[in-house]
């Protein structure tokens, strides 16, 4: 959770608290749970067209019911797309996608043509009916209640998610609300700095002219001797050297965007594709882009735009001072006990860890962050499982224990950031997540960090809903069940991108969000392993160790929501008795679990 300290806070509570979570959504340092969703309405109409563009091939039939299961879910929340530009085409997606008969199969033409058709409307009405919404929520005097910010948080993760999948990045999503928003001087109303704000945020898509130049002299001496210098939209230019000057190549490169640092992304992306090709020519040898890019709209206006994007990166705020020590001791008694397999499995998935890491190309990132998860999580290997079944099985028990974790670490993480003095005898930056979590139960503690944190609106809204759940065993599990089936999907998601890249050599314009979510999930689950290892030295395997991973899980999910193992009428019938109070729920083994997080 970040804290933003230097925001001007002489706003209302619905004003201040949309520029933090926009603010926290887009943020490069954000915690993974923070960050703005990857899937959106658009994004999943795209993927289905996608995906009924391959017939039957490669199990698409079962993909499509994924991403509609999906995208039915953001119909039925996202009021937006009732509005009369969509020409209620929503609705009648959703009408079709629940009626008998295999409906996604034997009405496939209908609904490739309603794809097509919400998919042009979407992309022209989406971000203007989204804003006027909520400038509405946002004015001076408008609800602040807390149902009211969970509308606010729901809307405007929708646009930023809209917005990336457009193609914006999300660094300029975070400086556009930086300069119009949390720099808001105290002579600019809030309706004012929004106004200017979202003018950003709603150009048209046009055509930009993108120059950049490249520096290698092995490229220079190509190109001055090739007679073709274009490469689809990629224009080279060859200038007359200059003495005791580098050898630059300029590019010109024409693309569609919706802002001049999207368009840079664009034409970057582009560029990188054609430095593929000459790299065939020049072997083993640097090609260095220019440090700053010009962007030219159709008007001729120009814009000099630093190429300075970080990559998004996963928090390290959990890293303990023993953390190192856990791992070199894990590691070496798995390599040291377990067969010459697992010690191979075991530096495998580390090594492709540090590949993803290193490699700058996001698909290389991107397959060796997948590489590493599936080489360490395939359980069975004879087992009747898909890769990405596997992948699931194993990993989701791990981003289900590491839910309420996170949200602890989180809350330790402000504690720090806001330097908290002790509630009663607990200093939330020094207890274990345990103590942490029995004291959120008690209804004065739980109170006087809710105070605390009351300068900082969108911190207060996510704690607080934790801290509800806190108080319910049960309402904490079905939470986490909601975020279990949520990855799922996500990782069938990934699954598919990585096989376009890979079996398809596909390109994929959206890649960071999901390089940096699939690096979360490696991260969630090597720790896992390392720390059932660390508890349990019987331990000699990765295989073992997640089995025993998924049987702790078992254990304690099933003894705070004692109808997650039943199906059907049976356990509607077992959650009215656990609401009525017949059927005991406990968080008992929780509660043993986070006092190991220190």
């Amino acid at each position: 959770m970040r804290i933003f300290k230097e925001i001007n806070r002489n706003l209302e509570k619905q004003q201040l608290f949309f520029i933090e979570c926009w603010a926290s959504m887009s943020n490069v340092k954000s915690l993974d749970s923070d960050r703005v969703s990857y899937n959106n309405t658009l994004n999943s109409v795209l993927e289905l067209l996608d995906l009924y563009s391959l017939g039957n091939k490669h199990r698409a039939p079962d993909k499509r019911k994924h991403v509609v299961e999906e995208l039915t879910s953001y119909i039925d929340r996202d009021t937006i797309l009732s509005a009369a530009c969509f020409n209620d085409i929503p609705k009648k997606l959703n009408d079709i996608f629940s009626s008998h008969s295999e409906p996604l199969e034997n009405q496939k033409e209908l609904i490739v043509s309603l794809l097509h058709e919400i998919k042009e409307r979407l992309i022209l009405h989406y971000r203007n009916e989204a804003v006027q919404d909520l400038r509405g929520r946002l004015a001076d005097g408008a609800d602040n209640s807390s149902e009211a910010l969970a509308i606010i948080h729901a809307k405007a993760n929708a646009l930023l998610s809209h917005l990336v999948t457009l193609g914006m990045p999300t660094s300029e999503c975070y400086l556009l609300c930086r300069n119009y928003l949390k720099k808001r001087t105290d002579d600019v109303t809030f309706i004012d700095a929004f106004d200017n704000f979202v003018s950003k945020i709603t150009l048209n898509t046009t055509t930009y002219t993108v120059k950049l130049s490249l520096d290698n002299k092995s490229l220079f001496e190509l190109l001055s001797r090739t007679e073709t210098q274009t490469l689809e939209d990629c224009q080279f230019e060859v200038p007359e050297q200059v003495a005791n000057r580098n050898h630059v190549v300029n590019s010109t490169i024409k693309v569609d965007a919706i802002s001049y640092s999207s368009a840079r992304q664009f034409a970057e992306k582009r560029i990188l594709q054609a430095l593929d090709l000459f790299s065939y020519f020049l072997g083993k040898n640097e090609i260095k882009i220019g440090s700053r890019v010009t962007v030219s709209d159709q008007n001729g206006e120009s814009k000099s735009l630093p190429r300075f994007d970080k990559d998004l990166s996963n928090s390290l705020e959990r890293w303990a001072s023993g953390d190192l020590s856990i791992y070199i001791d894990t590691v070496s008694h798995l390599r040291t006990n377990g067969s010459m397999k697992t010690g191979n499995k075991i530096s495998a998935a580390f090594r492709f860890f540090q590949n993803g890491v290193n490699e700058k190309s996001l698909e290389s990132r991107f397959t060796a962050f997948w590489s590493a998860l599936e080489s360490l999580t395939l359980i069975d290997e004879d087992g009747p499982l898909r890769h990405d079944e596997h992948v699931i099985k194993a990993v989701i028990p791990c981003i289900a224990l590491d839910y309420p974790v996170k949200q602890l670490f989180a809350l330790r993480g402000c504690a720090k950031s806001l330097n908290w003095d002790a509630i009663g005898n607990i200093l939330i930056q020094e207890a274990d997540l345990g103590t942490i979590y029995i004291a959120l139960k008690q209804a004065d503690f739980a109170n006087e960090v809710n105070q605390r944190l009351s300068d900082h609106p969108y911190a207060q809204y996510r704690f607080s809903n934790f801290i509800n759940l806190c108080s319910n065993p049960f309402k904490l599990a079905q939470k986490i069940e909601e975020h279990e089936r949520k990855v799922e999907l996500h990782i069938h998601r990934i699954y598919r991108v990585r096989n376009a890249i890979v079996h398809n050599a596909s390109p994929h314009e959206r890649l960071e969000l999901l390089v940096v979510n699939l690096e979360h999930y490696l991260r969630s689950t090597l720790n896992a392993l390392v720390y059932m290892v660390h508890k349990s030295k019987s331990i000699k395997s990765p295989e073992e160790a997640f089995i025993r991973y998924q049987f702790e899980a078992k254990r304690i999910f099933g003894e705070m929501d004692p109808s997650r193992e039943i199906s059907g009428r049976k356990r509607s019938g077992t959650i009215t008795s656990i609401n009525a109070g017949t059927v005991p729920i406990k968080d008992d083994q929780l509660v043993s679990w986070l006092s190991m997080h220190r």
